[in-house]
Formats: C-alpha cells, structure tokens, sequence
C-alpha cells in the first residue's frame, strides 16, 4: 500500500471510532443522537432498531474495537513494513466494508 492510501486509512480509523463511541455512549446514557442535519433524520430510529445490538452488545461497541485494531494496524504499517501486515490490514478494511454496506442495506 502506499503511504497517502495507508494514512487515509488510519484517518477514516479515527474516525469511525469516534463516531462509534458517541452512538455508544449515546445509547448507554440513553440520551438520543445528534441527527438533525440534513438527510440524517431518522439516526436514533435506527439506533434503537432491534439490529443494533449482537449477542446483546450495541453494533457502536464492535465498531469501536473494530476501529482501534484498524487504527493500531495502520499506524504499525507506516512504521514496520511486512508483507503478511500489509495482508491483515488490507482484510480487515475489506470486511470493514462489506460489513458497513451490509448494515447499510438494513437502515
């Protein structure tokens, strides 16, 4: 990977974890998002739909574990070179992917 698209990922890392940890914290203070701009109306609907929880964890939580251990790859990645690094972090953002166009689709 080249260093702008590894830098890239290791923003949109940050991020996503940020944004995981306010749904997170939104949802275990029970105080509602923050979504009245623009096209986000309708945020704490799906936060508070029945698929936001896995095995009776909040999704945000996963994302936040998610996102450190993404974030933690790509900051090593600019330091260390290793071929089978380079492998983990380019799966990891793959299924990174699939997953968020997966919760997408059941918005």
């Amino acid at each position: 990977m080249k260093r702008f698209a590894v830098v890239l990922i290791l923003l949109l890392a940050f991020a996503g974890m940020a944004d995981s940890a306010y749904v997170a914290r939104s949802e275990t203070s029970g105080t509602p998002l923050i979504c009245n701009v623009g096209s986000l109306t309708g945020c704490n609907t799906v936060a508070e739909s029945p698929y936001s929880r896995f095995l009776g964890i909040p999704i945000a939580e996963y994302g936040i574990v998610f996102y450190a251990i993404l974030f933690a790859l790509a900051a090593l990645e600019l330091s260390v070179y290793d071929k089978l690094l380079r492998r983990v972090l380019q799966w990891i953002a793959a299924f990174g992917i699939l997953a968020s166009l997966y919760f997408t689709f059941l918005q």
